[in-house]
Formats: structure tokens, sequence, C-alpha cells
């Protein structure tokens, strides 16, 4: 089921940089599209999942997944829910098994594992014998990546560990299964979230983490580890954290949103040798969760959006030399962001999961 609310335009929010002249800066209208879910949401990812050429989306909340099957003018209906494990918040997306379908990893919040879901034919999952994966991490997991750092054509999970101030990697088989746990020093509390991203520009996935008074910045090197690049300060308490070209100077870039206390926004440019450069902090509604970034101006410099659960606000900071920065009022506890061409129009949109209604809400970029 879905419901069209119409145009959602944008307003402006705390800047703490010089706002250009309003025609200085592309600013998107949205067409906003609520598809209702039957349940709170939180963790939301893109990905088409029947091969038919549209993105569907994958959702959790309660106890439960959800798989929305696009119908790739904006619009989805819910076509799969099964069992996720108790208190999912957060997914990740890959092809564990190499069967050519796409495969689930669930943080389990206050347990002691990750639920894994395998792809069936059509967009749904099954849940297998070793589906509820152990991890020992401390105090529970709270966010999950996957991706092939070794480049052994198999992706490799990654699962915060919050007391040892590090993050787990579990290297991938192949058959949906995974080696045993090795340790990633990111030098703080990594319970906040990750992201992965080649901001070295040599093929490999970097990652980045949020910690309490930094942003840590590692590198891939060439035998499938990490190592320490930049230590970004950050006494906001960062929650969460993207890296895309904010600039469109070519170079990756990052940004990180609080989780505690007045909402705060940082950007962070990337500088040809390596390091980064503070750029900008903005003021954005209290208790920010999840990040996403994308271009969706189209003008080669990438928007950052941050989903503030307990401002009821979508935060956009439009990129380029200039940012300028929106906000966007969602009844509800805004959580979980994604990004990706729902319409085929050749613009791209993003979708908020919800964790206070039943519906999750796209914006359609116009």
């Amino acid at each position: 089921m879905w419901i069209v609310l119409g145009f959602a335009g944008l307003v402006s929010g705390g800047l703490a940089l010089a706002a250009p002249p309003a025609d200085a800066v592309r600013q998107p209208s949205f067409e906003r599209v609520e598809a209702v879910v039957g349940s709170p949401t939180n963790a939301i990812r893109v990905r088409d999942l029947n091969n038919d050429g549209r993105l569907d989306l994958v959702v959790s909340g309660g106890r439960r997944v959800f798989v929305l099957t696009g119908r790739g003018d904006g619009r989805f209906d819910v076509s799969w829910s099964g069992a996720a494990g108790e208190n999912p918040v957060d997914l990740a997306i890959a092809d564990l098994d190499t069967d050519g379908l796409a495969d689930l990893a669930i943080a389990n919040h206050e347990t002691d594992y990750v639920t894994l879901l395998f792809g069936v034919a059509g967009g749904g999952f099954e849940r297998r014998d070793h589906s509820q994966f152990r991890v020992d991490v401390s105090p529970h997991p709270h966010a999950v990546a996957l991706q092939d750092i070794d480049s052994d054509g198999n992706p490799d999970l990654l699962v915060d560990d919050r007391s040892p101030e590090s993050i787990r990697l579990y290297r991938g088989l192949g058959d949906g299964t995974f080696s045993g746990a090795e340790m990633v020093d990111v030098g703080g509390d990594p319970y906040r979230g990750m992201t992965l991203a080649d901001v070295t520009g040599d093929g490999r996935a970097d990652l980045i983490t949020p910690n309490p008074d930094h942003v840590a910045v590692l590198v891939a090197d060439e035998n499938g580890g990490f190592r320490p690049q930049a230590t970004l300060a950050a006494p906001f308490g960062p929650f969460s954290v993207v890296a895309a070209d904010l600039n469109g100077d070519g170079r990756h870039d990052v940004a990180a949103a609080s989780g505690e206390g007045a909402g705060s926004l940082a950007t962070w440019h990337g500088v040809a040798d390596g390091s980064f450069s503070i750029t900008g902090r903005y003021e954005i509604a209290r208790g920010p969760t999840k990040s996403a970034a994308a271009d969706l101006t189209g003008d080669g410099s990438a928007e950052v959006l941050v989903a503030s659960y307990a401002g009821g606000e979508v935060a956009v900071l439009i990129g380029g030399d200039t940012p300028l920065l929106h906000r966007i009022q969602i009844e509800g506890n805004p959580y979980g962001l994604a990004t990706g061409d729902f319409d085929a129009d050749g613009r791209i949109d993003f979708v908020v999961a919800n964790d206070a209604t039943d519906h999750i809400s796209v914006f359609l970029t116009r």
C-alpha cells in the first residue's frame, strides 16, 4: 500500500557557515510517498532483490524483516516478511554464498548474535542451520557491514565491539559461513556505527568509524587489513558517519553527526596528501541516528542526509563549495536512511525508516 502526500518543501536550518544567495545553490524539492509496512521500522537497505531492474527495500522492525518490492515509480508493496531475531537494529546486504542472490546480516541488539538470512528466488529470505551466528562482542551488536576486505571475492562481516574499542572482522568463506574473529583497533568506541569507502582511490574499501571524541579513518592495506590514516577531532560525540565527495573535487570527504544531546553535523574535506581538513559544523535536531550520502542535485557533489530520531527531522546538507543546510520535519521517530533512484527518472531519491509509525517515507527528488 502507498499514499502520496504531495511535494515536500525544504526549510532552512541553523548553518555554521554564511549562507549563499538563494539562487546560488539548487534546492531540490521532493514528492513524499508513504509505503505502509504495518510495523515501526529502524534499519533500511536498498537492493534489486528479484532482478527485475527495479530497486527494492529491506527494512527491519520489531522482531521481523520486511521486503518491499519496488514498482519502478517510487511506490513499494510489502511482498515478504520473516523473523529477524531479537531486537534487529542494523542491516547489511551481500551475496554470502555465491549463488547470485542477496543475503542479509542483521545486528541483534542486547544479544550475542548476528542473524544471517539467505536469499531465495523471487526476493525473499530463508533461515539455515547457521543463521544465528554468535559473535564475541561487548556488550552486544549494534552495527554490521558486509564488504570484501581481502579481495578474495567473498564478502566479509564487520561487527562493532564497544569495550575493546575495536571492530570485529570475520572473513567470508564463500558458503555463507565465516572464519573466527580478527580485531581491528579503531582507537575509540565504535558501537556508534561505521562506514566503508575507498577514500584513497586504490580500489580497496577503507574503514571510517565514529568514536566518542573523534572519527577514525583507517585505510585498507595490501594484506587484507587496515592501518590508521587519520584521527578527526569531534568533541560533540559522533554517532554516525559517511564518506563521499561533498565538494566535487574527486576526493572522498567525511561527515559525522552527533548522537546525544544537541544535534551537530560536521564535515571534513579530503586533502591531496591524504589528510582531512575540518570545513563546517551545523546545528541539526537532537538525537541523530543514521546518515547517508548521495548526489541528489546531480551537480557532482554529494548531499549528506541525517535522520534525527529524537528531533523528528531529516537534515539535508547540500554539497558544493558553499554548503547549505535544509531541515525537513517528519512526524514520529525517523531512524534509518537509504538512497537510490526509485522512480527511474535519473535522479537519486531517499527513503526514511520510522520507529514510531507503521510506514516508511519515500522522498522522490524533483
